[in-house]
């Protein structure tokens, strides 16, 4: 016993006992047991899924949704949770930061936590209540975006008039040995747009690093790849980024069946 504030593990516990049987943690505890982070903007309150007949309402820091769509969870510190989709969704539907949407949503993507089209299912079968934002931002997913700072590339290049690009390109040379990830690259005309969001873009296992990333630009940017023309663009500067104002032309642009390919990276 204490009288301490209680834990955020003990909230948890306490919110399924006064929920019952069949309740299950959605919306941001389930997201952090997941291992993602959890959005800056996120409510307090623990969020429970329990079926529709069932009679329990909100109290004090327990969110309570009523729902006949309880998932089959999984187990989390021993605790019943969401699925990634559908945490990451009950989530982002009671977002209004659109960057915050972006990151919780690129992250789980990023991570290998879900799959877009896992997302697009989950949103399309769910609750039309505060999707609006979850399915914009899902449809810069679904077009590969993967960090906040490339959705907003992609904004400024939807408005610049060019070319969509291919986003997160995976580049080869002609033998197929890999060059690099890029954020974007407009393959015409074998230009890699690079945003350097080292503290946004996510890998496998978290955070890419400055050195990590750093190392993926530079293998483009040197002699094995000479027609790659990379411009960069740093997220920290967000009011300073620009699309390029215009592609370079000429014959000695790589092409997939040429110097280098470009496909998505998956």
């Amino acid at each position: 016993m204490s009288n301490g504030a209680p834990t955020r593990s003990q909230l948890r516990r306490a919110a399924l006992s006064y929920a019952g049987p069949g309740a299950i943690l959605t919306g941001p505890d389930a997201v952090c047991l997941h291992g993602l982070r959890e959005p800056r903007s996120a409510t307090g309150a623990v969020h429970l899924l329990i079926p529709t007949t069932r009679r329990r309402t909100g109290a004090g820091c327990v969110l309570v949704e009523r729902t006949d769509r309880v998932p089959l969870p999984v187990i989390r510190s021993g605790l019943p949770v969401a699925p990634v989709p559908r945490a990451v969704l009950d989530t982002a539907r009671r977002l209004t930061d659109r960057d915050d949407v972006r990151a919780l949503l690129a992250e789980a993507v990023q991570r290998g936590r879900c799959k877009p089209a896992e997302l697009r299912r989950e949103i399309d079968s769910g609750s039309g209540r505060g999707s609006a934002l979850p399915r914009s931002v899902l449809r810069e997913i679904e077009d590969g975006v993967r960090s906040v700072a490339e959705a907003d590339a992609r904004q400024l290049v939807l408005r610049s008039g060019l070319p969509a690009p291919i986003h997160n390109a995976r580049l080869t040379d002609a033998d197929g040995a890999f060059l690099a990830v890029v954020d974007s690259w407009f393959d015409a005309v074998g230009l890699a747009w690079e945003i350097d969001s080292y503290e946004f873009h996510l890998g496998a296992g978290g955070l890419c690093s400055n050195s990590r990333a750093a190392r993926v630009v530079d293998r483009a940017r040197r002699g094995r790849a000479p027609h790659v023309a990379v411009p960069a663009a740093a997220p920290a500067r967000r009011s300073a980024v620009r699309a390029p104002s215009h592609l370079p032309s000429g014959g000695a642009a790589p092409t997939p069946n040429r110097s280098s390919s470009a496909v998505l990276e998956p």
